[in-house]
């Protein structure tokens, strides 16, 4: 397997600090304390051993670590450093960002220290205890991965860095980077972010990945990198970080993710990408930061482009739905029930709502979308609002049209089904002959149906017409 080199860069950050905690044997220590290491290229030999003090120093090549030290990850040479362990240390400290009015917000976990901007919107803290069971294998996987898709990101900028009379370095001259690196070292980029992709699901690690030093690189990469594999690796990757991490939220609300990843989505033509982008901008929004920030660069409107385009791109449609009834309706009405002040205005949030009642009808009401799963996900969005927010969501004509003809279809399709039952019941040799259409209707689209029907007067018109019309489908069985 070919290594992962790690090129040196501008950003320094010292990840959190992790303990060992295997203990070598007495024998196998004796064994290595006499050994040394001696470089092929001529180099001064040193001890095979790290001989630790209670200062941090650098972890040399191949150098064994012994147990009970702290060891972190210097991301500016790409090499381990590791020191005694002082009282102070402790796996059981616990990570705090604060967030004040007008001042800065610092994230501090033992050795760690991060510097935030000040936050223009008000003051917040949260605090996290890290996990105890993340192996120190499983940290430095994460660290060296981390530190081969910086220093690659870096090497890219740097290559594609203008002369000093070309001006400013724009989006076009990193779009065409990717040349820059080798087919070989294009694939260990895709792995590395694979690899961090897994790690970021883990509150710990999301937390790591929220750094603004750290967010910002894959923000970047989103927006401009030239592999479309890339862009939608990192989103991925924001997204996975921050979805249900509050602690990830708060640290990462200075670094403006929902603002680039909405910029990222109005010019992003790929639909991969796209989907993935919507999946990251569905993680950060959530929270009134996030939720402000949406708003705040007219968020439904760029959603809402792609949302209208004259080739649908039904996935999309469908993660619009489930982001809508997350975030604006579940996620508002919680914030409600909780008496936390809201952060948007009553007439905001029924503007913004009142656009995606009506765009949800007119794309149902087209009955042009193949994907069942897309259906349900726009008319549970659509319900959600009209149950949460009746006068914000009017009802259209077009779609009271489309849903009686799709409640019509329904009972004829019923009506079928309980006419070829009677015709069997008296004709046993109709048992082949007699199948109505019913039977080729597929059963979650008769569940779809079944929804619409029940929903169509007591949630989209009236609830007295809705008794009637149940009572004529009783009778007409």
């Amino acid at each position: 397997m070919r290594p992962v080199l790690v090129r040196s860069w501008t950003v320094i950050l010292f990840v959190a600090s992790v303990v060992t905690a295997i203990e070598p044997s007495a024998t196998e220590q004796a064994q290595t304390e006499t050994e040394v290491i001696c470089p092929s290229d001529g180099g001064q030999c040193y001890p095979a051993v790290f001989e630790a003090t209670d200062r941090w120093q650098e972890v040399l090549p191949d150098q064994a670590i012994p147990g009970g030290l702290h060891v972190r990850l210097n991301f500016e040479s790409g090499r381990r450093q590791a020191k005694l362990l002082s009282n102070d240390d402790s796996e059981d400290n616990v990570g705090v960002v604060v967030v004040s009015e007008g001042g800065s917000a610092e994230v501090t976990n033992d050795e760690q220290s991060v510097a935030v901007e000040p936050d223009v919107w008000g003051q917040s803290s949260y605090s996290h205890k890290p996990n105890p069971h993340i192996s120190l294998s499983e940290h430095e996987e994460f660290e060296n991965n981390l530190a081969f898709i910086i220093s690659s990101f870096n090497f890219e900028r740097t290559e594609a860095e203008p002369k000093k009379d070309d001006g400013p370095l724009g989006s076009s001259a990193l779009q065409s980077v990717e040349s820059n690196l080798d087919a070989d070292e294009h694939e260990l980029l895709i792995a590395a972010m694979r690899n961090i992709e897994d790690f970021s699901h883990e509150i710990d690690f999301g937390i790591k990945l929220a750094v603004p030093e750290v967010i910002s690189v894959f923000m970047t990469l989103v927006n401009t990198h030239s592999s479309p594999s890339v862009r939608a690796l990192s989103a991925r990757i924001i997204g996975s970080s921050l979805r249900n991490n509050e602690p990830a939220l708060q640290i990462a609300v200075t670094s403006q993710v929902v603002s680039n990843l909405l910029e990222s989505l109005d010019q992003e033509q790929d639909p991969e990408v796209r989907s993935r982008i919507m999946f990251a901008l569905a993680s950060s929004i959530h929270g009134k930061y996030g939720r402000r920030e949406f708003w705040e660069h007219k968020g439904g409107d760029i959603l809402r482009n792609y949302f209208f385009s004259v080739i649908p791109d039904e996935d999309y449609m469908g993660r619009c739905g489930t982001l809508v009834e997350d975030s604006f309706v579940n996620d508002m009405m919680n914030s409600h029930s909780s008496n936390s002040p809201s952060d948007t205005t009553q007439s905001e949030l029924k503007v913004e709502l009142g656009l995606w009642c009506s765009a949800f009808q007119d794309a149902l009401a087209n009955d042009n979308i193949a994907s069942m799963d897309v259906r349900e996900k726009i008319f549970s969005a659509l319900s959600a609002m009209k149950l949460s927010y009746p006068t914000y969501c009017p009802i259209q004509d077009n779609f009271r049209q489309w849903i009686a003809l799709k409640v019509e279809q329904r009972t004829a399709l019923r009506r079928q089904k309980h006419e070829a039952q009677e015709a069997l019941s008296s004709s046993l040799s109709a048992v082949d002959g007699q199948r109505s259409d019913l039977d080729n209707t597929p059963g979650q689209e008769m569940v779809f149906l079944d929804k619409l029907s029940t929903v169509r007067h007591t949630l989209f018109g009236n609830p007295k017409a809705g008794r009637k019309a149940l009572d004529n489908y009783h009778d007409e069985l």
